[in-house]
């Protein structure tokens, strides 16, 4: 629909004068998006006044103020978050048009945004994606990995259509579904002392230098509950940031770990890591998938049921 002024689109709700462009709604998007007016201008590529004019005309529309100051940094509002809440769904229902029209005419594309905690998307996905758009060339799939609590985030504020995580979360608006094993085992350099002389004790980890993950981490989270329960104490200051960082460091006979048993195979065929046997071992866990509970795009939709027939 187009206005008397040629302004473009405008999204007109029977009962109410509420009107605001698309458009205003789309760099009111970016803003939220990015918290910085100057970011979200360069990724749309207006001048920063025009984004600040087009989110000013917007909160006059609602009557309302989106954005206001803590220090030095802009927050949204909460009718700010209900706006962008609402922008999210608005955007995501053109976006589902869109797809809907392709797969009536033979084809299903459109974009698919996936994010991962750090092991699922380093060594899971990767080769599952290939195989995804081998099948779907016409979706162009987006992979974000980034940490548990990141993860989070990103499904709250409608920044990913769904997620692959070892601990699901409970959230309001997505099903959690579970994918397949993702065993925890310990880890140590091929010459350590222990190997061939059976079963080690829990709390004989005790003695051992301990790589942990980051903070936010599921495989921390699910290590440390093991450890405590072992009485084993965790040292803070063994902590690597990434699986890569910690598996280089049990290579080097620096200590020992626990991580996923899909993100050794490479080492573990290569003889550069060898599983110790600890009583207690492997820490059964599950991968999640985390998808929308209703309203899932067709993209969506294919890309779940092609990871669960992949999968088993």
């Amino acid at each position: 629909m187009h206005d008397s002024h040629g302004h473009g689109h405008v999204l007109v709700i029977v009962g109410a004068v509420i009107a605001p462009s698309l458009h205003q709604l789309a760099v009111f998007r970016a803003v939220a998006t990015h918290l910085n007016y100057t970011r979200a201008a360069n990724e749309l590529h207006l001048s920063q006044p025009a984004v600040t004019r087009q989110v000013q005309l917007l909160e006059r529309e609602l009557g309302v103020r989106l954005f206001a100051r803590r220090g030095r940094r802009s927050v949204l509002t909460d009718d700010g978050m209900d706006v962008l809440n609402c922008a999210v769904r608005i955007f995501g229902l053109f976006e589902d048009l869109e797809q809907v029209l392709a797969a009536r005419r033979g084809m299903l594309q459109g974009r698919l945004r996936v994010v991962a905690t750090s092991t699922a998307g380093e060594y899971l996905l990767p080769s599952l994606l290939a195989g995804f758009r081998r099948v779907h060339a016409g979706i162009h799939v987006a992979l974000r990995v980034a940490n548990r609590e990141q993860v989070l985030r990103a499904l709250t504020a409608g920044e990913a259509d769904l997620a692959v995580m070892g601990r699901p979360p409970d959230l309001s608006g997505w099903t959690n579904r579970a994918l397949m094993s993702n065993e925890l085992v310990a880890i140590a350099s091929p010459d350590h002392p222990c190997l061939g002389s059976g079963v080690m004790h829990a709390n004989d980890l005790a003695s051992e230098t301990f790589f942990l993950r980051e903070a936010g981490s599921g495989t921390r989270t699910a290590v440390e509950a093991f450890l405590r329960e072992a009485g084993v104490p965790i040292d803070d200051d063994a902590v690597l940031g990434s699986d890569s960082g910690i598996k280089q460091a049990v290579m080097a006979g620096l200590g020992i770990s626990i991580l996923s048993r899909q993100a050794l195979d490479l080492e573990l065929a290569a003889g550069r890591l060898a599983i110790l046997p600890v009583e207690g071992l492997p820490l059964p866990r599950q991968w999640f998938l985390v998808e929308p509970a209703d309203a899932a795009s067709p993209a969506t939709r294919a890309f779940s049921r092609y990871l669960l027939d992949a999968v088993r």
